[in-house]
């Protein structure tokens, strides 16, 4: 059984997920400080596939997004069809 983020959680980056002019999404990881520290340069027909390259790169495989991990936020959205994910620091026992 998994544990349950703490009441205020520790966020350590925020990914944002964004339409380029092509109209294929892209997805962008920032730290703390603002800066770029992962991106996903190709471009994916739609956001659940953006979501499935990102999560791959954190080591999650995601074929069904019924079950969130556990030290990411929920997926929220932003003005201008944008969308953000944070993640958490999650500490182990």
């Amino acid at each position: 059984m998994s544990n349950p983020l703490p009441a205020k959680p520790e966020i350590i980056t925020k990914t944002f997920f964004y339409q380029g002019n092509d109209n294929d999404w892209y997805w962008k990881t920032k730290a703390l400080n603002n800066e770029i520290i992962a991106d996903g340069s190709e471009g994916y027909r739609t956001l659940r596939d953006a979501m499935k390259g990102f999560f791959l790169t954190q080591g999650v495989v995601k074929e069904d997004f019924g079950e969130w991990p556990q030290n990411f936020g929920p997926l929220t959205k932003l003005p201008d069809n944008q969308f953000q994910i944070n993640k958490f620091l999650v500490e182990s026992n």
